[in-house]
């Protein structure tokens, strides 16, 4: 086949398809394709009328399209153009019906590269010609087949409307026009010898082409009336029809030949001149038979070919496809403009859908993001792959899932000519890493802080403890329900909270020894409140709690657990004294506790919430990190990451929520169960 430029009608629905097919021709080097798409069946019939095209590359599940019978279609607007079908139905019955039904050729989606796609476009081509040549011969066979009626036709015509003979023609056979005209159906078997009859055939068919005035001539045998065989010429015989074409009278007169010779060669032309047609026809038809033979040759070879091919296409498939969808690795393949081409298993199951939901749809519609977007247009244009490793990515569908990490990875898929024609894109999920990472972060910041509490621990106990101990003497000399009474014994109250405080701080430094045991939480809470609840009436907030009776009890040291309530506590006063400073209606502080269920495991969980103002979502991955305060003058940035190493020692979780200049909600979860 040259290189002259082949005419393709691809009708395929799907764009992500039609633009592969596209890349695909463009790679080939031994021919030059020019494609035209359509994406309906209508479409591409109604292009098939405007343009005459090559071949045709028909999907079979078309919006509009009827099945296989869109075959039929087809053949009604183009009957000789070729049809190639282009689906991903892999049916072998599917296959054979669309053969029957006259496609040249079955391809099927995924399973065809560039090499194989040309191959079978040459092919369709090819054997369309060659169906077309075989349906001309068998067209010629029946014109002639057709004709024969007409033929004898004329023979009817020409017997039964003899009507009038002159004195010559009277003279020449021996019979009155009156004989002749009796003779009936029976004239030319009854006057013109049989092997003659030919000549008289050819006349009549150069007479039945060429109209009412064309003049033929015929040398033959006519049997006189005494039986003897003349020899006779007709010439100047002409036809006049019908308005319907049919022949309505023929003319003509004749003349006896008595010369030998040139009876002779009128027959010898005849003979010369049948011979020539039969030799002519029958070089055509060895001809036609030699390239069909040689068209099934080819054709049977081309189909070994791509039977060997085809299998061999099919394993290597198989293996890809195994490595595709069974990788833990989610991997994603779209064209340049980012439509999906095909994804595996785990890229869909990482957004709760099936594979073949994402086929023809746009990336950035089902994840909208400018900074992405730039950066997969960059690898585009420039042909240069991207990396980054802990990319933070926020599902716009999901926000229940919050803030995930990803190593990513983009790669170009280019063509022959050097062209970026699709992306690979390949994710890891980190998170679980990088939370893991930022809990070892974390807690190297405590054991820092540790060393240093447990410094300050020291420090500050012996002056706690001679404050007490002066206090107590204070007690002891004061009257008894006197006021300097009632001060020393708040000193004594105080000090001995802070000592309490210092030895929590020094548990914590060092691993607390001691002894957990059972309590309600309401006791505990009852006792935060106890202590911070004069500041809650002085700041003028609405304080609400529901603690239940009949609440599991837990496990634990109960003067931590005191010390992570009233830090709570302080933090949501602080909040909400920010975005209220006077008295508010909404300035409210709402604690609650309830039994819950976490991976079959009881436990009790406390949920402190206020209206304050919130935590900005910049900073609160970071809040538990020691030192870190939003307290301007006011924090040691201590209280949330001691807290949290208290709750994670009693075998629970501390969870945040919040919401910028709305809400903070801190829900703790702790292990129900008594002493052993």
């Amino acid at each position: 086949m040259d290189k002259k430029e082949i005419h393709i009608l691809l009708i395929d629905d799907n764009p992500g398809d039609a633009r592969l097919i596209e890349e695909m021709l463009e790679e080939s080097e031994s021919q030059r394709f020019l494609l035209m798409h359509s994406a309906t069946l209508s479409d591409g019939i109604a292009a098939l009328s405007r343009n005459s095209h090559d071949v045709v590359l028909l999907d079979l599940g078309l919006p509009d399209g009827k099945g296989l019978n869109s075959i039929s279609e087809i053949k009604k607007a183009a009957p000789i153009t070729p049809i190639v079908m282009l689906t991903g139905l892999d049916d072998e019955k599917t296959a054979i019906s669309s053969l029957y039904l006259g496609a040249q050729d079955y391809l099927v989606k995924g399973h065809i590269d560039t090499g194989l796609l040309v191959r079978s476009i040459r092919y369709a081509i090819g054997r369309g010609q060659a169906e077309a040549r075989l349906q001309k011969e068998q067209h010629m066979v029946q014109r002639i087949a057709e004709a024969t009626p007409s033929i004898l036709y004329i023979f009817d015509v020409i017997e039964n409307t003899l009507v009038y003979a002159n004195k010559g023609l009277d003279l020449l056979l021996g019979y009155s026009p009156e004989d002749l005209r009796h003779m009936g159906s029976d004239l030319l078997r009854r006057l013109i010898h049989p092997d003659d009859l030919p000549a008289v055939i050819g006349s009549l068919q150069s007479g039945l082409r060429a109209g009412d005035d064309d003049i033929i001539g015929s040398t033959l045998r006519i049997k006189h009336a005494s039986g003897e065989w003349r020899w006779l010429y007709t010439r100047n015989v002409a036809f006049s029809r019908n308005s319907d074409g049919r022949i309505k009278e023929a003319l003509g007169s004749a003349q006896d030949i008595t010369e030998q010779k040139v009876v002779e060669g009128e027959l010898m032309r005849h003979r010369q001149f049948l011979m020539e047609l039969v030799e002519e026809r029958t070089g055509e038809l060895q001809q036609s038979n030699e390239e069909l033979e040689l068209e099934i040759v080819e054709r049977r070879k081309v189909e070994n070919e791509l039977m060997k091919n085809y299998e061999s296409l099919q394993a290597t498939n198989e293996l890809l496809e195994n490595v595709f969808s069974n990788v833990y690795i989610l991997i994603a393949y779209m064209d340049a403009a980012f439509n999906f081409i095909k994804v595996n298993s785990k890229y869909a199951e990482s957004d709760g859908r099936e594979p073949e939901f994402f086929v023809g749809k746009n990336h950035f519609d089902l994840y909208p993001d400018k900074e992405n977007e730039e950066i997969f247009r960059r690898v585009v244009n420039t042909g240069e792959p991207y990396f980054t490793r802990a990319k933070p990515f926020t599902y716009s569908g999901h926000p229940d899932r919050g803030m995930t990490y990803w190593d990513w990875s983009l790669k170009p898929v280019k063509n022959t000519k050097g062209r970026v024609a699709g992306l690979v894109l390949s994710l890891i999920d980190v998170t679980e890493n990088i939370n893991l990472y930022s809990e070892l972060m974390r807690a190297e910041h405590l054991a820092s802080i540790g060393k240093l509490a447990a410094g300050v621990a020291h420090e500050v106990n012996n002056p706690i403890n001679g404050i007490i101990n002066y206090a107590q003497i204070l007690l002891n000399r004061c009257e008894a329900g006197g006021k300097e009474c009632d001060i020393a014994g708040r000193i004594i109250k105080e000090g001995d909270r802070i000592a309490g405080i210092v030895k929590s701080l020094l548990s914590f430094a060092r691993g607390s020894t001691d002894e957990k045991r059972s309590v309600h939480v309401n006791e505990i809470m009852s006792d935060s409140l106890s202590l911070t609840g004069a500041q809650i009436k002085k700041d003028g907030i609405n304080l609400r709690v529901d603690m239940p009776e009949g609440l599991p009890v837990i496990l634990a040291q109960p003067q931590q657990i005191e010390q992570v309530f009233v830090n709570l506590i302080s933090n949501a006063c602080y909040a909400l004294k920010k975005k209220y400073p006077e008295a508010h209606s909404d300035k409210i502080l709402s604690i609650s506790a309830e039994p819950a269920m976490v991976d079959n495991k009881p436990l009790v969980r406390i949920t402190f919430l206020d209206n304050g103002t919130g935590v900005p979502e910049d900073i609160r991955d970071r809040i538990m990190d020691p030192f870190f305060t939003t307290k301007s003058g006011d924090g040691t940035g201590l209280g949330l990451s001691i807290s949290h190493g208290i709750i994670k020692d009693h075998g629970g979780a501390i969870k945040i929520e919040s919401a910028e200049g709305a809400f903070t909600k801190i829900i703790i979860d702790l292990p129900s169960g008594n002493r052993q």
